[in-house]
């Protein structure tokens, strides 16, 4: 599956998939959801030494039909599945 940049609310972050969570209940559709991961403010980290103590908090959001489903704070190193499970979407 391709990176998606773009523009919309959507995909307005450092990337963004769209995701397909499979439900397992019977005569339900399957959860079609934009899954975007951004950079936020940029922060200070302590206990690191000086030229090293910068950084930025990173945000997870989930969007379906563009409405917001979850957002929050998360790791960099957070991918589609990382989020959908914070977003307790998965488990």
């Amino acid at each position: 599956m391709k990176l998606r940049l773009g523009t919309k609310i959507e995909s307005s972050g450092k990337w963004s998939r769209k995701a397909v969570i499979d439900r397992e209940v019977k005569g339900v559709d399957d959860l079609i959801v934009h899954v975007v991961h951004r950079r936020g403010k940029r922060v200070r980290i302590p206990y690191k030494p000086r030229g090293e103590n910068i950084g930025y908090e990173w945000w997870g959001e989930v969007y379906e039909n563009g409405r917001c489903l979850w957002h929050g704070k998360i790791n960099k190193s957070n991918g589609v599945r990382g989020i959908l499970k914070a977003a307790d979407l998965i488990t």
